[in-house]
Parts: C-alpha cells; structure tokens; sequence
C-alpha cells in the first residue's frame, strides 16, 4: 500500500505545481493535503513520555508520546490504543515484551492527530478513557491483571501502521487484592574514592553527582527505601570546605530524617577476596571503620550493623566471614548469586546452606529488573513500566504457587544499587509503591528466618586470591599501627591512614595495592623524620658516668618513640624509656651508667615504636673506652708499687753502705 500511496501524492503534487496558481478563495480543498513521501520508521520506534500504570477504577488516562524522528504526521492520521489479553505468568509478559509473541487485541481506542496536543519538543499527549465497568466509548479493562498495551501511529489514508510501542498496564482492583506481599527498593550511594595518594580529600563531580541524585531520588519516595551509603563518600562531603558541598551535606542529612542506614565498609571491600586471603579480621577492622564513620557524621541515622548488601560473588568461606562480623541480614545483590543453587527463586526469603547458617536472611534482588534498569533504552517510561509489570507478575505467581506471603520479598535495584540517570528507578518505585497487593518495607529492619526456609547453596567463587596482596596488606597493617603509637590521639594523619589502608583493601580503585604503596610512604616518612646525632665512639671518664644521646624530630608534630640502650660491660639505669620529641627541635637524652670493666667495648642504642617494636632508626653502635683502675686493681698497684720502694730502698742503702766501707779496706792494706 505504501508505494501506491507515494506515487499518487507524487501526482497531486505534479498537477498543482502545474496549474502554477493556488485553488480560488471558496474552491474545497484536497480530502487529503500533499506532503512529503514517508521513510519508514526506525527501529527505536515510538518513545513514551507518560502513562498510567496502576488502574483501580474508570479514568481519563491521560498519554504522551514522542514519534520517531524519521515519521512525518499529518493531522489525518491515527493514534490508536490497543489493549492486548492479559498476561497469564512473567513468562508469558516477558515473551510479550520481548516480541516473541503478540497477544491478541481486545480492545481498542483511537484519537486522531488533529485532536492531540503537541508541545515544543514534538511530544503528543491525548487522553484515553479507561473503563472497569465496560462503559461505551472506552478502552474496557475488565478483571485484575497485567495487560499489555500498544500504541500505534497509523497513516489516514492507507491505514498503514508508521510506528508502535509496547507498554504494560496493571489493573488491580484494591476491593479484591486481600494478599499483600513485601516489596523494597535498594538505593547505594558508591563513588570513586575522594582521598588522594597524598592523603588530601578532593570531592569530585561524580560524588556531587550522586548525592543530588540520591537526594532527589529520597525526596520523591517519602515511603520506606533500603539506604546504602558508601562511608568514604559520607565522610569527603562531610569534610569538604566548599560551602557548595556543606549545603548538598545538610541536605542529604536531612532526606535521611527518619530512615536507617545498612552498615557498609569504609570502601567497597570483597569479603569473599578478603576471606579467601585469610584476612578475616581485616574485613572485620574495615566494617567497624566504615560503621564508625557513618555513624560519626551522620547522628541520629540509626546504622543497622547486622545487615549488609552485597554486590560482589558470595561464597562459603564469606558467609562464615560475614557470620563472624555479626551481619545475619544480608541483601543479595544480583552479582552475589553467582555460582548459587537455590530450593527456591530469589524473590523467597532464604538462608545460606550449611550449619549455623540458618538464622542467616538472604533477600536478593530481582536479577531481570536490575539488568533492564542498567542498560535502560531510548525509552525509560516503556522500560520502567515493563520492569514494574515483571515484579507484579513475579509476585502474583508466587502467590499462585502457594508460597507463603510472609516469605516473598519482591527487591528492585540496579547491580551495584546506585541510581542511573535515566529515571527508570524513580519510576519504578512509584509504581510499585501505588499498586495494591504490596508493602514496601525498609530492608534494615531484620527478616525472620528459620530452618524451614528454603536454602541457597553457595559454590566456590576465588581460585587465587593472590597471596602477594595478603602480604602487603598484612604488613600495611601491622606497620600503621606502629606509626600511630608514635602520634598523638588528636593527629589528623591518623585518620587518613586508616582510610588509606581501607581503599587499599577494597575493589572501589583500580589498583588498590598503589594505595597500600601510598600509605607505607607516607608511614615511612614518619620514622625518617626522627635523626640520632651520636659520635661512633666515646671515652668514659669516671666508673659512674651517663650516655649521652641527641635525637632530632624533623617533621611538624610531637612524636613519640622508645628508646633502648643495651651493654655486657655497663650497668645502665632505665636503659628502656618512652621519649618525647617535640616538633623541629632536638632533644638531649642522659642515661646513667656505671661500667663494669676497662677496655673497649660496644653500647647498642635501639630507637623503635612505642607499640609493635618497628624500627624507628636502624640499631647505633657506639664504641666506648674505659682505662680507669678502679677497686682491687688499685690497691694491688699500691701494694706493689709499695713494695717496689721498699725494694729500691733497701738497696739504695746498701749500695751506700759498701762505698762507705770499701775506702777503709782500702787505707789497711796500705
């Protein structure tokens, strides 16, 4: 028909452009005006702008579209709604939806272009009225149910169709929806880290971002919403200088009036990795960190600390980790299913398998409508309303199935739970939160489950961890809080460490081990900071007598280290002490000491860490030398020395005595 009809505008157009003159004032125009050949329509076919979802009783409903750029309409043609039989399982909606299957029509309503609205931005709206009570003139929707719903431009001439779009329409009627089942959003807060390898906080445009996202997005649910909040995100905006930030802070602040928080690592850490790594107490350190902060810049927002959401796989050794860190709600993003075998599918409460496990609540998010909300199309509405019509189906299968209400947990949010820009969320949520038969919850509060709960199988998921990770992690560690004792409570420096370390153990950086190299250079200029001036060797003078030692503190901040003298040949008065050395100055350390011997002999001076014994300064060998006599060495000297006069004494004497006599001799033998 298509062709026909070009040809023939083709014609009309020949004889007017012919005839070289307008028809005569009163002459009737064409039935039909001339216009340009059509182009077939694109693939993204119609978009829709508004429609209504929930239907509970007779309406105006009132629709926008926005036809495909490449379609010209002309005021003769069609717009007609078509209502399609009700879907009889998601199966069924999702077969529908992905054009595998078209229903057949039951009922229709058309409007002509001429009478619909079309604003600036070439957008449509018209009204449909819909009817539960088959009223004429309508579009009848007679039972409770999901129905598809089309949308089609149809040319006025040929009657052909131009262009079409597929949405979904919940009739329910809250008279006869007495099963209410729970249902809950998940919304995350997760950025990029804003702490530099240098220790300085930057807050980026994506954090700004987020937060305004986020605040918009509470401020649209006023109803019970499941928060995750990223504390490295919390804690940059909380700090940033920019009053800019301090205004996007307070106003974040308060949209969470009256809700809880999960708790959450400083930055995203993978327990599964850190459980693999034996780090178990690592991941721990890192949710204490991360509650902390949240609750220290966000009072009166209640952190709930048994419940978490996850998003990276889960595996045995991570439910036993997570066991130990005290989490017993877990919320089940979708790529922390993977390698799962579940008795039940993820819209039922269920527990890890395994002993001591069933106390443990798994709620895990719908994995269709998180995948279709992150790779939302050209037409967000549409998308939206697809994913709500899903949830609503999965829910009403459920019920069908005999599944206990009590046990359904209906969960949308994207796979990693941060809003996208396409507002499919938003829409979304205010449908399910419009449509009877569920109860939006906040997930925060504890899900009750037992051994009569189905259970979730959890599979290997880390084949090498990565032992080289481990040991920089570890040694991190066990290095930072060996600098820590030599700062005092109220240094800054503190603080950003210990952030440092947690983006070094988390996946929320590229490579977090450049941040665990950042933190063990920044520690090491710390002990660098600390000069020992000392000659290599010195001469006692005296058997009492002190060691001199002169350390120098070249860094801005009181520090703090343990000094420790050691000799075989001295007898030192508390040779372990706690030294103070204040900022940019040098300080004089006297140690008493009594020798023990004479000689040459060597004095060890250890400068360490007040905690954890780290080397500080590398060991100082100091020669000393003592020739003093001292005790029983001096009155041997004296005894003999006595004696060596006597003995020279008496020969003196002697020697005297034989000149004297031998002159006599001599005059006799004259």
């Amino acid at each position: 028909m298509r062709p026909v009809h070009r040809v023939s505008t083709a014609l009309v157009a020949l004889v007017v452009c012919a005839m070289g003159q307008s028809p005569p004032i009163g002459a009737s125009r064409p039935t039909v005006p001339a216009r340009a050949p059509r182009i077939d329509p694109a693939p993204a076919s119609i978009r829709i702008a508004t429609q209504p979802f929930n239907v509970s009783k007779s309406v105006n409903a009132t629709f926008g579209i926005v036809p495909p750029s490449a379609v010209t309409l002309t005021r003769a043609d069609l717009v007609e709604v078509r209502l399609h039989r009700r879907v009889a399982s998601r199966e069924s909606l999702r077969t529908i939806a992905d054009g595998l299957a078209i229903p057949s029509i039951i009922d229709r309503h058309t409007v002509r272009v001429s009478s619909v609205t079309r604003d600036a931005a070439g957008r449509l709206s018209f009204v449909v009225p819909i009817s539960t009570n088959d009223e004429a003139r309508s579009l009848v929707i007679p039972y409770d149910g999901i129905y598809p719903v089309s949308i089609a431009l149809i040319d006025g001439v040929s009657g052909e169709e131009l262009a079409s779009a597929l949405t979904f329409i919940n009739r329910r009627s809250i008279a006869t929806t007495t099963i209410d089942v729970k249902a809950s959003v998940v919304v995350n807060l997760r950025t990029a880290p804003s702490l530099g390898f240098d220790g300085v906080v930057t807050v980026t445009d994506e954090l700004r971002t987020e937060v305004t996202r986020l605040t918009s997005f509470l401020a649209q649910v006023p109803g019970p919403v499941t928060v995750v909040l990223q504390p490295e995100a919390i804690s940059a905006l909380a700090q940033s200088p920019v009053p800019e930030d301090a205004l996007l802070f307070v106003t974040l602040r308060q949209q969470l009036a009256g809700r809880a928080i999960t708790a959450a690592t400083f930055a995203a850490v993978d327990p599964a990795l850190l459980a693999a790594l034996d780090l178990e107490d690592e991941y721990i350190e890192q949710l204490r960190l991360g509650t902390a902060v949240l609750s220290r810049h966000l009072p009166g927002v209640p952190v709930r600390s048994d419940t978490l959401f996850v998003t990276t796989a889960l595996d045995r050794p991570a439910i036993a980790l997570l066991r130990k860190a005290g989490v017993t709600n877990i919320i089940v993003a979708p790529g922390a299913r993977q390698s799962t075998e579940s008795e039940a599918r993820p819209a039922v409460l269920s527990h890890p398998s395994g002993p001591n496990n069933e106390f443990i609540s798994l709620v895990s998010a719908d994995p269709t409508a998180a995948e279709a909300i992150a790779t939302a199309g050209p037409s967000p509405v549409a998308t939206a309303y697809r994913i709500a019509a899903e949830l609503l189906a999965e829910r009403d299968d459920l019920v069908a199935a005999g599944v206990a209400p009590e046990s359904i947990r209906i969960v949308v949010t994207s796979p990693s739970g941060v809003i996208p820009d396409s507002g499919v969320m938003n829409i979304v949520v205010r449908a399910l939160s419009s449509s009877p038969g569920l109860d939006m919850i906040d997930l925060t509060n504890r899900q009750f489950v037992g051994a009569s709960h189905p259970a979730t199988v959890f599979q290997p998921t880390i084949e090498d961890p990565g032992n080289a990770r481990r040991a920089g992690l570890v040694a991190a560690r066990r290095e930072m809080q060996a600098v820590m004792s030599m700062v005092t409570e109220d240094d800054p420096r503190r603080q950003i460490w210990e952030h440092m370390l947690a983006i070094g153990a988390s996946e929320s950086s590229a490579d977090p081990r450049e941040w665990v190299s950042a933190l063990r250079s920044a520690l090491r200029q710390v002990r660098e900071s600390v000069v020992v001036n000392m000659p290599s060797d010195i001469t006692l003078s005296s058997r009492s007598t002190s060691i001199l030692l002169q350390i120098r503190n070249d860094s801005d901040a009181q520090l703090l280290i343990r000094l420790r003298l050691s000799s075989a040949k001295l007898a030192l008065t508390d040779p372990v002490r706690l030294v103070e050395l204040p900022p940019r100055a040098l300080t004089q350390v006297e140690i008493p000491a009594t020798t023990r011997t004479n000689g040459r002999f060597p004095i060890i001076a250890r400068i360490i860490t007040p905690e954890g014994a780290l080397e500080v300064v590398p060991a100082i060998s100091i020669t000393a030398r003592f020739t003093a006599i001292t005790g029983l060495g001096q009155l041997v000297s004296i005894s003999l020395l006595l004696v060596l006069l006597a003995w020279w004494w008496s020969f003196r004497r002697k020697t005297q005595t034989s000149d004297q006599v031998a002159p006599v001799a001599d005059s006799g033998l004259r």
